[in-house]
């Protein structure tokens, strides 16, 4: 998938479409380029690759990345995790992108893989994070909460902390109004 790399002023192009929301780019970066889900952005001290960074920075051009690629991988290309053990549902969690949240529990990601530090899972990332807005929390739990049966949620996960995502949500002022 990785066939050439197209900078301009030592930045990926598909970096900056992404950053200047510019869809048009975007999509003839993905296709001229031949980016795939393990594409990874020079120089990332966390080795995120282009998904991980689009759900960071513009969540509806990773759904793009996602339909246009998904011919040519399987649901678990969308677990892949950074060098701390974030995959795009976690950053989409800690983001609070509730929309690309939803697409990503339809595409059946495997909502309790954890980072390899804390142990936190998307759950306990979307009740610690300051990030997002309120209701876009509540939105993202709802959701998940939705999913949690068919997708085997564990909702009682400890972290390395031994905190459950609701001690986390007891802890986070932000979410708790």
């Amino acid at each position: 998938f990785q066939k050439m790399v197209h900078r301009q002023n030592d930045k990926l192009v598909i970096l900056s479409a992404i950053d200047n929301n510019d869809q048009a780019l975007f999509e003839d970066e993905l296709f001229k380029n031949r980016y795939g889900f393990y594409t990874p952005v020079p120089g990332d001290l966390y080795k995120r690759t282009i998904l991980h960074y689009a759900c960071w920075e513009n969540p509806q051009f990773a759904e793009i990345m996602i339909e246009n690629l998904s011919a040519f991988v399987s649901s678990n290309d969308l677990n892949h995790q950074d060098s701390i053990g974030r995959s795009p549902l976690m950053i989409a969690c800690e983001m609070g992108h509730v929309e690309l949240v939803k697409y990503l529990l339809q595409q059946n990601v495997n909502p309790n893989l954890v980072t390899y530090e804390e142990g936190n899972s998307a759950w306990h990332l979307v009740c610690s994070s300051d990030e997002g807005d309120l209701e876009d929390k509540k939105a993202i739990l709802e959701e998940m909460w939705i999913h949690a049966e068919r997708l085997n949620i564990n909702i009682h996960m400890r972290n390395a902390e031994d905190f459950t995502a609701l001690d986390l949500l007891l802890e986070n002022p932000k979410l708790r109004e």
